[in-house]
């Protein structure tokens, strides 16, 4: 019974088709004994049957796209569990904080993050003003909850790179879950700037000129398998970074990831 249900669109239509073809042919049949089934079958009823079988048709598609979402969450379950990696192409300066903002309110644990670039994270509001909204976002979620960490490796290129990265020492003397090493950087050398997001987001960022922002082509990438890759070349990077002085060493290595 239930599987006759399941088609019942298709007496629908059937029944609507025959009552159409009736209807055309019965327009070209001499008055008689068919004159009352004429009369039933005026445009008044035809017009009636038409709204019927569009509704018939909406709900059709309704379901159809029902379907199709349900359809698409079970590939896009796949796709994750089998290693497919999605890229999404950021274009503007605005956009990246935008994206970035999104992204840290879907983290549970971990946020690590590069800083290879001429001038300290803090000239960025110059570019956009979305680069204040994220850095005060972050602060937000590294102090929102016990269990998240928020790791920085900061280029050293330069004084100003220098003294910034003293600053963020000082401000983090007292805050575990947040901590900071510098790594030497030659500011002429090209770097993939990378910010990951627990185990299955990382933004990167190339930049063949450090120099020149607007230049700086940037993908968001989500699937575990390159946020494991960036994980693990952030690893290497973060044990040969240089401590604030006086802060504990942080290996990372050992640390539970999550997921």
């Amino acid at each position: 019974m239930l599987s006759y249900l399941s088609e019942w669109h298709h007496y629908v239509y059937g029944i609507l088709t025959f009552v159409f073809i009736g209807a055309y042919v019965l327009h070209f049949l001499p008055q008689g004994k068919l004159g009352k089934l004429k009369a039933i079958l005026e445009t008044e009823t035809i017009l009636m049957l038409v709204l019927i079988f569009v509704a018939v048709i909406a709900a059709r598609v309704e379901h159809i796209g029902k379907k199709a979402d349900i359809r698409w969450e079970q590939a896009s379950d796949l796709f994750r569990r089998e290693g497919f990696q999605e890229f999404k192409s950021i274009t503007s300066t605005d956009q990246i904080f935008r994206e970035l903002s999104d992204a840290l309110s879907d983290t549970d644990k971990e946020v690590w993050a590069t800083g290879f670039r001429p001038d300290p994270p803090k000239t960025l509001k110059s570019y956009s003003p979305g680069a204040a909204q994220w850095y005060e976002n972050l602060d937000k979620w590294t102090n929102a909850q016990s269990g998240r960490t928020y790791l920085r490796l900061v280029g050293l290129s330069n004084d100003a790179n220098h003294d910034w990265f003293k600053e963020e020492c000082t401000k983090q003397e007292n805050i575990s879950n947040r901590v900071f090493k510098g790594l030497e950087w030659n500011k002429e050398t090209p770097f993939i700037n990378m910010i990951i997001f627990d185990d299955d987001v990382v933004f990167l960022m190339f930049r063949s000129d450090p120099a020149l922002i607007e230049q700086t082509i940037r993908y968001k990438v989500s699937g575990k398998e390159m946020t494991r890759l960036a994980r693990e070349w952030f690893q290497a990077l973060w044990e040969i970074g240089q401590s604030c002085e006086g802060a504990k060493e942080l290996s990372i290595t050992s640390q539970n990831k999550s997921g």
